[in-house]
């Protein structure tokens, strides 16, 4: 059997109800030359047992003993693989068929591509689709990243060399993508495809306190590079910016507002394009079985998500 390719990072902590999805994604991609190394961050639910019962020789499982955190994992996982390049994806996400495929082409298309990244739907905890989110203009400048953030964290497929030369910073829990695509977004060739390839779950109930711990990472990561910021009332304007969300998601949780604000992240899907994502999604979680695969799962672990 040929090398593979692409290595799949996973980190996981307490995923258990998502892992067979995930997997079963990881499986159904059209492109198959791929390893995936998961990494258990001491999850105190059965995700190790899930990924101890794994039988697939193409899947590299390690059992961290010590909770470290997201970026750790990340950064281990860059460490530990031997293909050119890594694609991300959270351990609650699921990956398009097409999406390894397509962004594969991408650096054959462009050797000198560093990084590319693509669209998303957003699902619920009943694996129900809520929209395709948001693509902003890709930023290219740091300035620009602290306005509207970079691509979407967990669809990133990016070259090895270039995860190694840009080390997640561990101490930020909550804004490790956010602080990486400062740092690297000025000496990045950066692709961002608007197609949505990726699934990612969202609670409609939004989780507010998820959320400020999310802006007020933010913030640590603007006042440390501030000197990036040349226009004084730019920097001003990225906090005051930044306390206004906060403050607005705030008020509208005590009245269960914040949620439908948190909606408009999203667009609408086109029904044709809304039918075929619903049929990947019944073939990867086999909907419609049994009663028990309409439950709805727990909520996503804060710890290894990416998305607010």
């Amino acid at each position: 059997m040929p090398a593979p390719r692409i290595t799949i990072g996973i980190p996981c902590f307490n995923c258990a109800p998502y892992l067979p999805a995930l997997l079963s994604s990881l499986e159904n991609q059209k492109f198959q030359s791929w390893e995936a190394i998961a990494i258990d961050d001491a999850s105190s639910d059965s995700t190790a047992d899930i990924l101890q019962s794994l039988r697939s020789p193409r899947i590299r499982v390690v059992l961290g003993k010590e909770n470290l955190g997201l970026g750790a994992r990340l950064n281990q996982i860059s460490e530990l693989a031997q293909t050119q390049l890594i694609a991300r994806t959270d351990a609650d996400d699921l990956m398009h068929p097409d999406r390894l495929a397509r962004q594969i082409a991408c650096f054959d298309t462009d050797p000198m591509l560093d990084v590319c990244a693509t669209g998303t739907y957003t699902i619920d905890n009943r694996n129900r689709i809520l929209g395709v989110r948001r693509v902003p203009p890709l930023a290219t400048t740091p300035v620009d990243v602290m306005r509207r953030n970079g691509p979407s964290h967990p669809t990133v497929t990016a070259k090895r060399y270039w995860f190694l030369k840009f080390p997640y910073r561990t101490h930020l829990k909550r804004s490790e993508d956010l602080d990486l695509w400062v740092r690297s977004v000025s000496e990045s060739r950066i692709l961002q495809l608007d197609e949505p390839l990726h699934f990612i779950r969202e609670d409609p109930a939004f989780d507010v306190g998820k959320y400020r711990r999310s802006i007020r990472d933010h913030r640590i990561v603007f006042r440390h590079y501030r000197h990036l910021v040349r226009n004084p009332l730019s920097f001003w304007s990225l906090l005051l910016r930044s306390y206004g969300k906060e403050a607005l998601y705030t008020a509208l949780s005590t009245v269960g507002l914040a949620g439908k604000l948190a909606a408009f992240r999203n667009t609408p899907v086109p029904e044709l394009r809304r039918a075929e994502a619903e049929t990947i999604l019944s073939t990867l979680l086999h909907l419609g079985r049994t009663p028990e695969d309409q439950m709805a799962l727990p909520p996503a672990p804060a710890a290894l998500t990416q998305e607010a």
